[in-house]
């Protein structure tokens, strides 16, 4: 925020007396270069740095002119980020503006609401509306505008692309940030003519829906067949615990394991086991688990896992747990290795 100063801010809102007021303002202090990128945001930043702006625009009270100028700059860093192809950082700006709006509300409320705008400042909103560059502008707008993947326009096209994209990642063990990779999106770019979307579009908007296709999968595969379960934790390279649930079809047929569950334990005991357990199986069987289908939980032989498949025992009823005999061997060559050194 080192580029930003509360003189500049005060001027600026205070003299702007309308709505062009505030872009000449900007547009005096832009000159060849963003004012957003004065401000200095790191994208990681941009909700402190909203608050930090409201602070210094809102210190010496709170006007009209003010509010239109901390409007103006949100409009500012948005752009600046969307010509960066930093969408989802632009998708954040409207986010963190809101907290700055909950301040200003009761001033608004005060002073007649929205629609308490002198017919001076209201006449120079409606003579700039008619202006052919704030038509031209309204038109490129309504041309760039992020449409619903519901709506039926060309876009549609586009969206089915992401969610192929999405799901061929993911299908290919392909980390989603690797699309941040400069030349991996150019070639893509190339080769697909298609504008490939940012990680976090595919991450918030896409990849929900293809788990959500995968777990259906799972069900109309499983049904009301008898299954096993395994069950092992593993840390990853953050250091948390991971546990994940595998199942399999008890069939004369074989049939592929199946990855269910993941979720970060905070503690690895026996509570923590059984409590993924159950998750499990509620995301298998969403409008009631059948607790007489699961006849096999397999695990290693750590206690807690023992202490786990007698608790288990009692809600399932048909339930057999198993542990591992490969890792009943790696225990014991743990205490071998550790006695015999050399």
């Amino acid at each position: 925020m080192s580029g930003f100063s509360t003189a500049e801010a005060v001027d600026m809102g205070d003299s702007a007396v309308n709505t062009g007021g505030v872009c000449r303002q900007f547009r005096r202090q832009s000159n060849c270069k963003s004012f957003a990128k004065r401000l200095a945001i790191e994208p990681n930043n941009i909700g402190q740095a909203f608050l930090v702006i409201s602070d210094e625009l809102f210190q010496d009270g709170i006007t009209w002119s003010r509010i239109i100028a901390l409007y103006a700059l949100a409009g500012r860093l948005a752009l600046f980020y969307k010509e960066r192809k930093m969408n989802s950082n632009a998708e954040e700006v409207p986010y963190h503006l809101k907290s700055c709006i909950r301040r200003i509300s009761p001033f608004v409320r005060k002073h007649g609401g929205w629609c308490a705008v002198s017919s001076t400042q209201k006449f120079l909103v409606q003579q700039h509306i008619t202006t052919s560059k704030h038509q031209a502008n309204k038109q490129l707008n309504s041309k760039q505008r992020q449409l619903f993947l519901t709506q039926p326009t060309t876009s549609n096209v586009r969206s089915e692309f992401n969610i192929d994209l999405c799901r061929s990642l993911i299908s290919a063990d392909i980390p989603l940030y690797k699309l941040k990779n400069k030349v991996f999106r150019e070639f893509l770019e190339k080769y697909t003519q298609h504008t490939i979307p940012d990680e976090s579009t595919l991450r918030k908007t896409y990849a929900p829906s293809i788990y959500d296709e995968t777990i259906q999968k799972i069900r109309d595969e499983i049904k009301d067949s008898s299954i096993w379960v395994s069950i092992d934790e593993t840390p990853d390279k953050e250091g948390r615990l991971v546990g994940n649930v595998v199942i399999g079809l008890l069939s004369e047929q074989y049939s592929e394991r199946i990855l269910l569950h993941c979720d970060v334990l905070e503690k690895c005991n026996n509570k923590t086991i059984v409590k993924l357990f159950n998750e499990a199986m509620g995301i298998l069987w969403p409008k009631g688990i059948m607790y007489d289908n699961v006849l096999f939980f397999i695990s290693d032989a750590a206690p807690y896992m023992v202490k786990a498949g007698q608790a288990l025992s009692v809600v399932y009823p048909k339930l057999t747990h198993f542990t591992c005999v490969a890792h009943a061997f790696h225990r014991v060559a743990e205490v071998v290795r550790d006695n015999f050194l050399k």
